[in-house]
């Protein structure tokens, strides 16, 4: 079966039926099962249900390690093998969606970021921060408000063409369980997540979920001291590379200068803005509002 997720038409032995749309074009990318030996594994900084991934490198492939979960080998942009370590395949799909599929997206000179992006009027913002800044929360707040959430946790930007596009995921994003409360989010809207106990899936209509790239309008780095202000394209590099969503050993040689690059260009055409997130589920539900009313106007 053929899916969509991330703008690649994706061929997979798994079945995504209940989490992607389902494509009809030549495939892109394969996802496959298939025996992948351990490796010298290196500890990462990236940990997901509790579990600390580790990783390392082959000729061209780069190996990612869950124990009890699954090892991964990613190549040339094109191929993601998996090996199920443990019983649990919603859980399964769930990861390969997450860093493994981020690696191929990098193989194939894509900026990523860890954050979530909101589609208002026709038009992509991301909201990055760090862990506890509300990045999640004020992604459903925006869904609570009736917006699409283009992406949850990696933000997929193409850079390449005059204008940065953000590349929607798939039509799922988990949320907090106390923000399901906090929102009066209806749970039977709602689904654990197998990532968590304290997680739940929220699936989005698939037939209305944006297929194709859109446009990159703002990067908002979400703070809770009360700063605001626009960042300048000197600041903007170091900023952006603190919100990498990958393991920190991939950031070596070409990757890191190709990021710092890449970042230096998303400065000269986005707008990228320190911005204070209001404290309190009202507070956040008036300036998710204003926000969108804002940019319904422009």
């Amino acid at each position: 079966m053929n899916y969509l997720a991330f703008g690649l038409h994706i061929k997979s032995d798994l079945d995504f039926s209940d989490m992607l749309q389902t494509s009809s074009h030549e495939n892109d990318v394969n996802i496959e099962k298939s025996i992948i030996p351990e490796e010298d594994f290196e500890f990462t900084n990236v940990f997901r249900k509790g579990v600390q991934a580790s990783i390392a490198f082959k000729d061209n492939a780069v190996i990612l390690n869950w124990d009890g979960i699954v090892r991964c080998q990613i190549s040339a942009g094109k191929e993601l093998l998996y090996q199920q370590l443990g019983d649990d395949e919603q859980t399964l799909k769930l990861f390969l969606l997450s860093e493994a599929i981020g690696i191929l997206l990098l193989q194939r000179n894509i900026f990523l970021l860890h954050g979530s992006a909101v589609l208002l009027n026709n038009k992509a913002h991301v909201f990055v921060g760090e862990p506890g800044a509300g990045k999640s929360t004020t992604a459903a707040a925006f869904w609570k408000n009736n917006q699409t959430i283009l992406t949850d946790d990696l933000v997929a930007i193409d850079i390449h063409g005059d204008t940065p596009k953000v590349i929607p995921a798939f039509p799922q994003f988990k949320i907090w369980e106390n923000t399901v409360s906090g929102l009066s989010i209806d749970d039977a809207l709602l689904r654990p997540s197998f990532e968590g106990i304290k997680k739940y899936l929220v699936t989005q209509d698939f037939d209305s979920f944006p297929t194709e790239p859109c446009e990159l309008k703002s990067i908002n780095i979400l703070t809770l001291d009360g700063n605001q202000e626009e960042l300048n394209m000197l600041n903007v590099p170091i900023e952006l590379l603190r919100h990498f969503p990958l393991p920190h050993q991939i950031l070596r040689g070409l990757v890191h200068a190709t990021h710092f690059k890449s970042a230096v260009n998303l400065s000269l055409k986005v707008k990228i803005v320190r911005l204070n997130r209001p404290e309190g589920f009202e507070a956040l539900s008036n300036f998710v509002q204003n926000m969108t009313a804002e940019y319904e106007t422009k």
